[in-house]
């Protein structure tokens, strides 16, 4: 279930930043391979950004549940510590972005 959750949480911040410079190679051989069906729909951008805040939600909750008792093992702990942080920092980030991307106003003639 780990892996599996933190793969969908990786393809959605590839496709959140499908136009970043850095990340525009990865999602080439994305979109050229297993989410070929997700590319041709035209997903990505600011469309992922709820996907990735949930499962990056999601990590955070289970790792913080399932992996306490790791922390007394010296360089495991560590690094389990690191991905809660950067979890727990990927949600916030979402979170901040999403509440600032829904109180603006749409442009005149656009909807939402």
């Amino acid at each position: 279930f780990g892996i599996l959750n933190m793969l969908l949480s990786f393809t959605a911040g590839v496709f959140m930043f499908k136009e970043d410079e850095r990340f525009a190679s990865v999602y080439k051989c994305m979109a050229s391979s297993i989410c070929q069906t997700c590319a041709a729909q035209g997903m990505g951008g600011t469309q992922c950004l709820m996907p990735f805040l949930v499962f990056s939600a999601i990590n955070f909750i289970m790792d913080l549940i399932l992996r306490m008792g790791a922390l007394a093992f010296p360089p495991y702990g560590m690094f389990v510590l690191m991905s809660w942080i950067s979890q727990a920092a990927g949600a916030y980030f979402a979170f901040t972005a999403f509440k600032i991307m829904r109180d603006l106003e749409p442009a005149e003639g656009t909807e939402m």
